[in-house]
């Protein structure tokens, strides 16, 4: 299931499996999926932020695992803080202990039998991220006013990141970037702008849109976000 306790589960179980006796810096970038030392600080706030949303997720739903959730949340906080990123991987997986595992599991199967938010399917997932990154040369190169280009560029921009960021912040912020854009695309439209331009645009919202019908906890919600993109960028 998409919940930020689950994911975050799955996220610890992975960093479980790597070398132990291997720097944590490359481990983290083999984690998150990034190539330069750079990029890891950030991942690691938002993997602050995923800790705390499933912290709330979890004592919102079972405030009687109030305990457990601070036990894991404060052993997550001390690895991050005591621990290098030059630093072997033990020296910050040995605060992520049996017991933090164990709530996280026992926790995330309560939150997945309540929040039955499915996962996206990865491959229509990666289409959209293919399609959204071949948009932006099609958006630059347009007839739309250079006003025009930087609210779609910013916009397609945060779309391809929150695509690559779904292993942490989950289907919500694909979701609400996608119905800010439709929202942005017809305000371009009415006031005169050609957003229709750019196929591969069209293609990767469309397979949001489409992925949004069949996984969001409110699946109403798709079949208008997908017709408002096809008639906006006709």
């Amino acid at each position: 299931m998409d919940n930020a306790v689950s994911r975050l589960l799955v996220l610890l179980l992975r960093a479980k499996e790597l070398s132990a006796s291997t720097q944590g810096m490359q481990n983290w970038k083999t984690l998150f999926n990034v190539t330069h030392d750079h990029e890891v600080p950030e991942k690691l706030g938002a993997l602050l932020v995923l800790a705390g949303d499933a912290a709330r997720q979890v004592i919102e739903l079972h405030p009687d695992c109030t305990d457990g959730v601070n036990y894991w949340r404060s052993r997550i906080a001390a690895a991050l803080t005591v621990s290098t990123l030059h630093s072997p991987w033990n020296e910050f997986f040995k605060y992520i202990d049996s017991h933090s595992i164990s709530y996280l599991k026992m926790q995330a199967k309560l939150v997945n039998g309540e929040r039955r938010t499915v996962l996206l399917d990865d491959s229509r997932l990666k289409s959209s991220h293919d399609a959204l990154r071949m948009a932006l040369d099609e958006i630059a190169s347009s007839s739309l006013s250079p006003e025009a280009k930087l609210v779609l560029l910013d916009r397609v921009r945060s779309l391809i990141a929150a695509i690559e960021n779904y292993a942490i912040f989950g289907q919500e912020a694909i979701f609400d970037l996608l119905k800010a854009t439709a929202f942005d695309l017809g305000a371009l439209k009415e006031a005169g702008q050609d957003v229709s331009g750019s196929k591969s645009l069209k293609e990767g919202l469309s397979i949001l849109a489409d992925l949004m019908t069949v996984a969001s906890t409110i699946p109403v919600l798709g079949p208008p976000a997908l017709a408002l993109i096809q008639r906006i960028t006709q």
